[in-house]
C-alpha cells in the first residue's frame, strides 16, 4: 500500500475545493445588480452609454467619489470600486464581479501563504497549501452572508475586496524583507503604497484592522531584531513596513475627516469610543457562538491542526507566550465590531459580519499555529512523536465523531449546497426569466413610468432588495435614475 503524502492530500483537497466552487460560479450567471449597485453606478453607466469612452467612465467614477466624499461618506476607495460594477456594460456581465471576488479571495490567501512558505518557513509548502485551502473553504462556504460577501457587487467591493487587499499587502511587506533584487524590492514597496491606500480608503472596519495588524507586525519585527543597534538604525531597517503604515494611516485619516461623514453622523445615533470598545467585547462572544461558528467550521479547523503542527515544529522559536498571543488576537477580532458601534450603535450584520468572520478565522489559524509551536517545545523530542500522534488521533476521533452527531447538513450549511439547490430547483432560472422581463420594460423607450412584478421566489444568495409599490421609495428612485425613467415601482 502506497504511503499517503502531503502532496497527495493537497491535490485531493484542491480538487474538492475547486469542485465546491462550481455551483457558486454557476449561480453567478443568474445574478443581476440590485439596490446600491444602481445608486453607486448610475452616472458611470450614463457616461459609458453617451461616450463609449473608458476615460469618461473613470472620470464619472472619480466625480462620484468626490460627490460622496463631500456629501455622504469618506470611504473613497469603496465608492470608487462600487461605481465600477460590470452591469454598466450590460446586465449579462454582472457575473464578472462574483468571479473576480472569488478569484481575489483565493489569490490573496494563497499569496500570503506562499510568501511565508517560500521566504520564512521553507520546506513545508504542501502543509501551507493544505492550510490555505482549508481556510479558503471555510471562509467561502461558511460565510455568514454569501449574498453581501460574494454575489452583491456593492457589498463585496466595499468589504470583501478590502480584506483581500489587506492580505496581499501583508504578504508583499513580508516578501520585501527577504527580497534580494533591488528592482523587485522597490517595485513591491510602490505596490504596498497603492494597496495601503486601497485599504485605508475602504470601509472603516477593514481600515482599522489594517492599521492594527501593521502596527502589530512593526512591533514584532522590532522585538525580534535582537542585534545591538541604535533604535534609529532599527527603524531604518523596517522602512518597508513603516512607510506603508504611514500611508495607510493617512489614507484612513483622510477618509474619517470627510465632510460627508459629519453630515451623515448628524442622522446617526453613535456612541463614545470607549463605550464602543467595551460593548465590542460584550457582544463579540455571543455573535461568535450564535452566528459565526458552527460544527462544520470547527471540524475544518480541527483538520488543519496536524498540518499547522508540522509547520510550527520547524520554526526556530521558543513560542513562550501563547496566552499573550491569544489575548492580542482576541483584541483584533473584537475590534471588528467597534466601528459600527461607534458610528451607529449596533453590531452591524451581513457584509460587516463577513469581515468579522474572515478576521476571526485568520486569527484562529494563527493562534493554533502558535499553540502548536508551544506544544512542540513542551515535550522532549523522543516523546513528541508518540504523544502527538495519540493526542491528534484522540482529538480527531472525538471531534469528528461528535461533529457528525451534531451537524445537520442541509441546503444552507455551505454556500455551494445552497447555490446548487437554487439552480437544481429551477428558482435561479425563473429569477433570471423575471429579471429579463423587467429589462424589456426598462429598455422600452415608450414607457416612462415602469411598473414591474415583484419577484416570485428570488434566491437568497442573489437578491439584496427588491422594488416596492411606492414610487417615492429610495430603491425605486435609484432604479429609475439608472434606467433613465420617470418612475419605477412594483405592483
Amino acid at each position: 500500500m502506497k504511503r499517503i503524502t502531503k502532496k497527495g492530500i493537497w491535490i485531493v483537497l484542491l480538487l474538492f475545493f475547486i469542485t465546491s466552487l462550481i455551483p457558486i460560479l454557476g449561480l453567478s450567471f443568474y445574478n443581476f445588480p440590485c439596490a446600491d449597485d444602481f445608486s453607486a453606478s448610475d452616472d458611470v453607466r450614463l457616461a459609458w452609454i453617451n461616450s463609449g469612452s473608458i476615460i469618461a467612465l473613470f472620470k464619472a467614477a472619480w466625480d462620484n467619489v468626490v460627490f460622496n466624499y463631500k456629501e455622504w461618506s469618506g470611504v473613497y476607495m469603496s465608492v470608487f470600486w462600487t461605481s465600477l460594477q460590470p452591469a454598466i456594460f450590460g446586465e449579462k456581465y454582472y457575473f464578472i464581479s462574483n468571479w473576480f471576488t472569488l478569484g481575489l479571495l483565493v489569490f490573496s490567501v494563497m499569496y500570503f501563504c506562499h510568501v511565508i512558505s517560500q521566504k520564512y518557513i521553507t520546506g513545508k509548502k504542501y502543509d501551507f497549501r493544505i492550510v490555505a485551502v482549508l481556510y479558503l473553504f471555510v471562509i467561502i462556504q461558511c460565510m455568514p452572508d454569501g449574498n453581501e460577501g460574494i454575489f452583491w457587487h456593492a457589498g463585496a467591493a466595499n468589504y470583501t475586496w478590502a480584506f483581500c487587499f489587506l492580505m496581499i499587502l501583508i504578504g508583499i511587506i513580508l516578501s520585501v524583507k527577504k527580497e534580494k533584487s533591488k528592482a523587485w524590492k522597490y517595485s513591491k514597496i510602490v505596490i504596498s503604497f497603492i494597496l495601503s491606500i486601497f485599504v485605508g480608503g475602504g470601509n472603516y472596519l477593514t481600515a482599522l484592522q489594517g492599521v492594527l495588524w501593521m502596527t502589530f507586525l512593526l512591533v514584532i519585527l522590532l522585538l525580534l531584531d535582537k542585534e545591538k543597534k541604535e533604535w534609529r538604525e532599527k527603524i531604518t531597517n523596517i522602512y518597508y513596513i513603516l512607510m506603508p503604515l504611514l500611508v495607510m494611516s493617512l489614507s484612513f485619516l483622510i477618509s474619517v475627516l470627510a465632510p460627508g461623514n459629519s453630515d451623515r453622523m448628524l442622522e446617526a445615533t453613535g456612541m463614545n469610543p470607549v463605550k464602543a470598545i467595551l460593548l465590542s467585547c460584550y457582544y463579540w462572544p455571543e455573535l461568535v457562538i450564535k452566528e459565526w461558528i458552527s460544527w462544520p467550521v470547527i471540524l475544518i479547523i480541527l483538520l488543519a491542526i496536524p498540518f499547522l503542527y508540522d509547520i510550527a515544529k520547524e520554526v526556530d522559536y521558543d513560542f513562550k507566550y501563547p496566552g499573550f498571543i491569544i489575548l492580542i488576537s482576541l483584541g483584533f477580532a473584537t475590534a471588528c465590531l467597534t466601528p459600527n458601534l461607534y458610528a451607529q450603535s449596533d453590531v452591524g450584520g451581513g457584509r460587516t459580519w463577513n469581515i468579522c468572520f474572515l478576521v476571526l478565522l485568520f486569527w484562529v489559524f494563527c493562534d493554533l499555529f502558535y499553540i502548536m509551536g508551544w506544544f512542540s517545545t513542551v515535550f522532549q523530542k523522543k516523546e513528541e512523536k508518540v504523544i502527538w500522534k495519540k493526542y491528534i488521533l484522540y482529538l480527531m476521533i472525538i471531534g469528528i465523531g461528535f461533529g457528525v452527531l451534531c451537524t445537520r447538513i442541509d441546503k444552507e450549511t455551505f454556500m455551494a449546497t445552497e447555490a446548487w439547490d437554487e439552480i437544481s430547483s429551477g428558482r435561479a432560472e425563473f429569477y433570471r426569466y423575471e429579471w429579463e422581463e423587467r429589462i424589456k420594460l426598462y429598455y422600452d423607450d415608450s414607457i416612462e413610468n415602469v411598473v414591474v412584478k415583484r419577484f416570485t421566489a428570488p434566491p437568497q444568495l442573489l437578491l439584496f432588495e427588491d422594488n416596492v409599490p411606492h414610487p417615492g421609495e429610495w430603491i425605486n428612485l435609484v432604479v429609475a435614475k439608472y434606467y433613465e425613467k420617470e418612475t419605477v415601482q412594483s405592483e
